[in-house]
């Protein structure tokens, strides 16, 4: 009888590790990368979380800004160090009441590449701003990897590419932004950061590997409400696959187009409302762009 209980049991507890195995996801998109949407309340970034909780006392975020500079879209996120108590960054992670940092983004490579587009035209001092990236596995971050990226001074837009390694296969990625490696030390440093993306997955801006895009479309309406259309332009191919990504990176539709006509209709009734990621795959190349749902 014992036996046939433990066999039960290891079995049970198998069926849960698959499951959770199954269950586990990583990101296809850094949620809100080019940070086009902003909580109307508490002016942060959809999707990102600045530090509100100066001195255990709850307050709004201060020295992060929504600029009209950018480098697609119509804005990007703006940071400006403060002085203490608190100070200035933003991150995927969670903070607590008493502004402890933990958590990120579901994510499980060990080696990446961040890249993005900075500027940093006023700096106080000597100062650098620096992008942080932590892998994480079970809540533990892997201490032995350093991925931090050091911004120099630059009064445009800059490219940046900032590897990322790591001995572990983690669970979670986690990214901060700081206008200044001192909070005490240098005040009004100024870091305007757009278009993040990890190399790995699709990129959404256009912006990067222009040779994979041998074919050309063109979505509309939008915003949409129940039906998105695609239109193909010059020949249409025999075979096609549209996959739809929420603002967090999950994947909600992936449909075989085999329709080989020019226009193709994809009904999206089902999605709520907000911003979307679509994705169309045709002959190994792929076009990447986003559409609005509304109600």
């Amino acid at each position: 009888m014992y036996k046939i209980i433990k066999t039960l049991f290891l079995i049970l507890l198998s069926m849960l590790s698959i499951s959770n195995i199954d269950n586990a996801q990583t990101i296809r998109y850094i949620p809100n990368n080019d940070f086009e949407m902003w909580d109307s309340m508490t002016v942060i970034p959809t999707g990102w979380t600045a530090d509100t909780s100066h001195g255990g006392k709850s307050s709004p975020a201060r020295g992060l800004y929504r600029s009209d500079d950018h480098v697609s879209g119509n804005y990007s996120v703006e940071l400006v160090s403060q002085p203490s108590p608190g100070f200035t960054f933003i991150t995927s992670g969670k903070f607590d009441k008493l502004g402890h940092l933990s958590g990120g983004l579901p994510y499980q490579l060990s080696k990446d590449t961040l890249t993005g587009y900075y500027k940093y035209p006023i700096i106080a001092g000597a100062d650098t701003a620096k992008i942080d990236v932590f892998l994480q596995k079970d809540g533990k971050i892997d201490s032995a990897s350093s991925n931090s990226y050091l911004f120099s001074q630059s009064a445009s837009w800059t490219y940046f590419e900032l590897p990322i390694n790591s001995g572990i296969t983690p669970d979670t990625i986690r990214i901060d932004i700081y206008p200044s490696k001192s909070v005490k030390l240098h005040i009004g440093s100024n870091l305007y950061i757009d278009d993040l993306q990890l190399k790995s997955q699709p990129h959404t801006s256009g912006l990067f590997n222009p040779a994979q895009k041998t074919f050309a479309i063109t979505a509309f309406p939008n915003p949409v409400q129940n039906q998105l259309n695609i239109r193909f332009l010059g020949i249409a191919p025999i075979k096609s696959e549209m996959k739809i990504y929420n603002s967090e990176g999950r994947l909600l539709i992936d449909n075989e187009l085999n329709e080989g006509s020019s226009t193709i209709t994809v009904p999206i009734d089902q999605l709520s409302a907000g911003l979307y990621y679509y994705e169309i795959t045709t002959n190994g190349s792929i076009v990447r762009n986003k559409f609005v749902k509304s109600n």
